[in-house]
């Protein structure tokens, strides 16, 4: 028989979430070199920086961790990962002034910024391929379509699908077996495209200013 809270004379209390006493922030060890240009008597201006930086106890949060779900609750968040970023920085500035007391003015920026995760907590049992580590943070993963199969030849010679596959037909995607185990299933997904954080980001600004009036875009 077992046990029901609504017809028990006790007060009955659930821990609700695990917590974690040892989290703290992550760690950053930053590099930066960076040289500032201008001539022409100002008409040109900017810098250029690169920069690297080693962040460790990275955040992984209870539902990123490598726990099964048997567990019975979200594990909590540990400090385990590990990511290096590294990449640079360009900016030109323009400002050009004439007699008439018109000033014409752009500013231009480019970030190129890649990161690497080196550690995170990724199933053992998983593929390599499909871990977090030794890809960027948010790397997609995929199935890998090789064109159409055309004709029930091709179909029959296809790799088998762990799920639907008696209804595959000529016209459908032939879908890689990435892993080579002679079945299409979920760990044939495999790292594909980028991410959704851009490696290159770019800004301008235009603008003039005349007699008190100014407007930029």
């Amino acid at each position: 028989m077992g046990l029901n809270q609504q017809n028990s004379p006790y007060t009955w209390y659930r821990e609700i979430a695990l917590g974690n006493t040892d989290v703290k922030w992550e760690t950053v060890k930053k590099f930066n070199f960076g040289i500032d240009y201008s001539f022409l008597d100002g008409l040109f201006a900017g810098t250029v920086e690169i920069f690297r930086d080693k962040r460790r106890d990275v955040l992984v949060f209870g539902d990123q961790r490598a726990v099964p779900a048997y567990f019975g609750t979200t594990t909590p968040t540990i400090n385990k990962g590990k990511v290096n970023t590294q990449g640079y920085e360009l900016e030109l500035r323009i400002n050009k002034s004439f007699a008439n007391q018109l000033r014409l003015w752009g500013n231009f920026s480019m970030t190129h910024a890649k990161n690497k995760v080196l550690e995170k907590d990724d199933l053992e049992m998983r593929p390599t391929y499909q871990w977090a580590a030794g890809y960027t943070i948010g790397q997609y993963t995929s199935h890998i379509d090789a064109g159409h199969v055309l004709t029930y030849d091709q179909l029959y010679g296809s790799p088998k699908h762990d799920a639907n596959d008696a209804n595959c037909l000529p016209g459908d995607y032939y879908i890689v077996d990435f892993n080579g185990d002679g079945v299409v299933d979920s760990r044939d997904a495999a790292p594909y495209g980028y991410s959704n954080i851009p490696q290159n980001t770019f800004n301008a600004t235009l603008g003039f200013d005349w007699k008190g009036f100014s407007a930029f875009v």
